[in-house]
């Protein structure tokens, strides 16, 4: 683009990071969560606003008082989820308010996904973000509230909802995300949660990869605590697992589906050795990982994270969606013997193109206008 200028950066170099946000008019980061609170220091040390597609995390959250002492406004949760997701939602809430309607239950989910002919993958899923994340998230607990009970649950890839209809023909499942029981009270219209039979929110995936994920963490590919070192690829599967039950696997084919079969069942244990085939991750496999085994020892997640950051990646062509569906239940305000609860439901859904994905638009749009504002003094 004629009116960019790109700059190659480490972002611990904390003397080029400041030369260039003292430059700047405004400050975008799409960096990862982490690096976010680095970046914002420097702002307000040079007193740059900063503008960010992220959930606001502790680390940036303490900043908030330094930040308003400085007049450096930290804009944060402006992209696809958070904020198209928020902005639907109230509109809907809105409406049911000037209806006069009561809501009883709130239910959001949220994801990008590859277009079905392009999720031919065991997982069937694409990185269309940090491939680190989504493994992180798959270890994340969540807190909601379900059918008048609150659920903390440690274990979402095993207390999944295997059902959320978006079309007659686009069937997924949903796993809750992180804690959902702040937005009863962010969102207004619901008073306090004790008032609510349901409010979560969550994620989509195509059937079938919780059930993956959840095997793939049994087998010890998503441990962040021990470190192993590999001479080939097709050891990861089988190296991780040695570390998880403490034995040795043999190198074979077989010996490592006699060891699966005793972490989890034999039919589960079949379906997970040829998910782990596909990118040749099992011992006896043809190999055709182009990738470097890394020199050092690393935790398995890491390790996991870098070949499926390579074979989950969107090729030449391929297209992603994004896909937000909103379910409200919600009766009159002054409910009489015979109300009937009504459901009310909002959805989007957006192709990526040739031109850009659909994350990076419902993403990279929200950010841009947001920053045009901040710079224009309206914010």
């Amino acid at each position: 683009f004629s009116n960019a200028k790109a700059a190659y950066l480490d972002v611990h170099d904390v003397a080029e990071m400041a030369r260039l946000i003292q430059g700047a008019d405004v400050v975008i980061s799409l960096l990862l969560v982490p690096f976010h609170p680095a970046i914002a220091e420097l702002c307000i040390q040079h007193r740059k606003h900063l503008v960010t597609a992220s959930y606001i995390s502790p680390a940036m959250h303490a900043l908030h008082e330094r930040a308003r002492s400085a007049d450096v406004l930290l804009l944060n949760e402006i992209g696809l989820d958070p904020v198209i997701d928020h902005c639907s939602a109230l509109s809907l809430l809105a409406q049911l308010q000037r209806d006069k309607k009561r809501v009883i239950s709130f239910t959001s989910f949220c994801s990008s996904l590859p277009v079905p002919d392009c999720a031919d993958v065991p997982l069937g899923y694409k990185f269309s973000w940090s491939p680190r994340g989504v493994l992180n998230a798959a270890l994340n607990g969540a807190q909601f509230k379900l059918d008048g009970k609150v659920r903390d649950e440690n274990i979402l890839l095993q207390e999944y909802f295997p059902e959320i209809l978006i079309s007659h023909v686009l069937k997924l499942e949903g796993l809750a995300s992180r804690d959902s029981l702040p937005y009863a009270e962010m969102y207004g219209s619901f008073g306090k949660l004790g008032n609510l039979q349901t409010v979560l929110r969550g994620t989509l995936r195509y059937p079938g990869f919780a059930d993956l994920m959840h095997a793939f963490k049994i087998i010890g590919l998503l441990d962040t605590e021990t470190s192993i070192h590999l001479r080939d690829w097709r050891d990861l599967a089988r190296v991780s697992l040695e570390k998880r039950i403490g034995e040795q696997i043999g190198s074979d084919r077989r010996s490592f589906l006699s060891a699966l079969s005793t972490v989890m069942t034999t039919e589960r244990a079949e379906s997970s050795l040829g998910a782990l085939d596909w990118p040749d991750l099992t011992p006896e496999i043809l190999s055709k990982t182009p990738l470097s085994t890394p020199l050092k020892p690393q935790a398995p997640i890491e390790l996991f994270t870098s070949v499926l950051a390579h074979k989950l990646r969107y090729n030449p062509g391929e297209r992603d969606m994004v896909v937000l569906l909103h379910e409200i239940v919600a009766q009159p305000s002054l409910p009489s013997i015979d109300s009937a609860t009504e459901v009310h439901m909002s959805s989007l859904v957006v192709y990526g193109n040739s031109e850009a994905s659909a994350m990076a638009r419902c993403v990279g749009l929200p950010v841009a206008f947001a920053a045009l504002e901040v710079l224009y003094g309206n914010v």
